[in-house]
């Protein structure tokens, strides 16, 4: 769980400092920004991916790098902090594109959905290139993640009813098929959410 996750990386994050290991300390710094990002805690969540991305970038490792750029991206949607969303977003798309990295480019393209709602065709069609890198190479947070704010960018555009059940329970689905009780229960919510009512 979140806790166990949280409390075995802050354990460990000192050991590899101390060690030399600087490759593995920006790993686990990146992994706990991400645990830190789940529980909304994300000024902390950003302290510990910018360590992570300078480390990367130092030592070249592009593909770590448009990784946690594209959770940044996320942190500072979150904040509100749409310019330098943005260019973390574009960032994670310039190297994961060329690197072929589809965790980072599906979660990008979620966010840049996000970022562009006020462009609502443009946004929606973002939104299911994210899906469809997710679903296609089986990255499963950012599946979930896509179904999720698919759905949620139908409701917010006026989709019918009837299309935005049906990619909630295409994501309730596929949570249930990995056993990911916490997706379920958010999928489950998102129906008895009164968002298919007519």
């Amino acid at each position: 769980d979140r806790e166990a996750a949280e409390r075995h990386l802050t354990d460990v994050i000192p050991i590899f400092g101390t060690t030399g290991l600087a490759s593995e300390h920006a790993q686990a710094s990146s992994k706990l920004g991400f645990v830190l990002l789940s529980s909304a805690r994300i000024v902390e969540a950003v302290e510990r991916m910018e360590e992570a991305l300078a480390v990367f970038d130092d030592r070249g490792d592009e593909a770590a790098a448009a990784t946690v750029a594209a959770q940044l991206a996320r942190c500072h949607f979150f904040e509100g902090h749409r310019e330098r969303a943005l260019e973390y977003v574009e960032r994670s798309l310039e190297v994961g594109e060329h690197l072929r990295l589809p965790e980072a480019v599906s979660q990008a393209l979620n966010t840049k959905a996000l970022l562009l709602a006020h462009r609502p065709y443009e946004s929606i069609a973002l939104m299911r290139g994210a899906l469809e890198v997710a679903r296609d190479h089986d990255v499963s947070e950012a599946l979930s993640r896509g179904y999720i704010n698919l759905a949620y960018m139908l409701w917010v555009t006026g989709a019918s009813n009837a299309e935005i059940e049906a990619v909630t329970r295409d994501g309730l689905a596929y949570a249930r098929r990995r056993g990911d009780r916490t997706q379920e229960l958010a999928f489950v919510a998102q129906l008895a959410g009164g968002l298919f009512e007519e």
